[in-house]
This record gives C-alpha cells, sequence and structure tokens, in this order.
C-alpha cells in the first residue's frame, strides 16, 4: 500500500520507499559506475527523477525496485554517453584501458545487453522471459528475488526461465552476437 500512497502524494509513504531500496539502486549503482562519490549522486537524482515521476508509476506486478533501478541504469547510461565523461578521461587514467584489466562477469554481461541489436532482441523476448533477463542483468536481482517478481516462481524455475530466455535470444541475434559471444570481429577489412 506504500507504493499507492505514494502514488497519491504522500511523502512519507515515498520517504519509506527511499529507504527501503536506497541501498539496492545505490550497489546497482556503485557496481556499474565504480565511484562512490558519482554512485552516491546518480543514487540521488534516481531518487529525484522517480519523486517527480512517481505520480505517473503504473504498477506491472514487479517490485518497485525494478523501476527504481531502471531509472537508475538511464542515468548510469546517460552519465556515460555525455561528452563530459569522454573529456574527463586524463591520459593519466589510461591504465583503466589497459588490455591487462579483464572485465567482470557482470561487466562483461552488461556491455553484451548495452547494444542497440540485444536491447531490441531483449524487448521483442515475452514478457517473462525480458523480466526475468532485466532483473537479473540490469537490476542484479537474485533468483529468488526474481522469482518472487515473477509471482512465487522458485529460483530452480527462475534459472530454467533465464536459461530458456538466454537460448531464445541466441537464436533471435545469432551465433556472432549471442549471450556470452564476445565482441563481434571487424568484417570491414
Amino acid at each position: 500500500m506504500t507504493v499507492q500512497h505514494a502514488r497519491e502524494g504522500d511523502e512519507q509513504a515515498f520517504a519509506l520507499l527511499y529507504g527501503a531500496y536506497r541501498q539496492e539502486v545505490l550497489g546497482f549503482v556503485r557496481a556499474r559506475v565504480h565511484d562512490a562519490h558519482l554512485a552516491e549522486d546518480l543514487t540521488s537524482d534516481t531518487f529525484l527523477r522517480a519523486l517527480g515521476a512517481i505520480g505517473r508509476y503504473s504498477p506491472t506486478g514487479a517490485d518497485i525496485g525494478a523501476w527504481f533501478c531502471a531509472i537508475a541504469r538511464n542515468l548510469v547510461i546517460d552519465h556515460y554517453r555525455s561528452s563530459r565523461v569522454r573529456r574527463e578521461v586524463l591520459v593519466a587514467d589510461s591504465r583503466v584501458f589497459s588490455t591487462t584489466t579483464a572485465a567482470s562477469a557482470e561487466e562483461s554481461a552488461l556491455a553484451v545487453l548495452l547494444r542497440e541489436p540485444v536491447r531490441d532482441a531483449v524487448a521483442a523476448l515475452p514478457a517473462q522471459h525480458r523480466r526475468t533477463i532485466v532483473l537479473q542483468y540490469w537490476a542484479g536481482w537474485p533468483n529468488d528475488r526474481i522469482g518472487e517478481a515473477l509471482g512465487g516462481r522458485t529460483p530452480g524455475a527462475v534459472k530454467a526461465l533465464r536459461r530458456r530466455a538466454l537460448s531464445r535470444l541466441g537464436t533471435v541475434l545469432g551465433p556472432d552476437m549471442s549471450p556470452g559471444a564476445g565482441p563481434r570481429p571487424d568484417r570491414s577489412s
């Protein structure tokens, strides 16, 4: 009922939502920007944006935390797309791009999911497959929480659903773009 009260303009209800989801959103953002101060700023921006849009929030059966994480994801993407970020990378910071630094599995999955063809393919998946992929790879939710958001599925059922969703993505995208296949080779030369 807290969500409904927040949608009706109850500031205390929104404050309860903030308290309940702040750490989750902060962890989600921190895993993607690797800068504690920036993560705090983007988390604050997430809740400011959510506060302004809460009246338009339409519950889809998923936990409102997924909506907060979607807002945070968009802010992270906007941050990295901004020209300001590209200008701020100093030559001394070029070690970040070293070939000896291996990306984590989550970073690799996110890099694949951020590609436009993959985003389009995920958007074309059936609703439960799409929600499973988004909650797992974008929101970083554990299987038990995804199961709750999908109507009480067990963690094992979530794993099976995710496997089917990834298989379907692989079929749609083909072998060069399948999740886990890595970057596509440049065939222009």
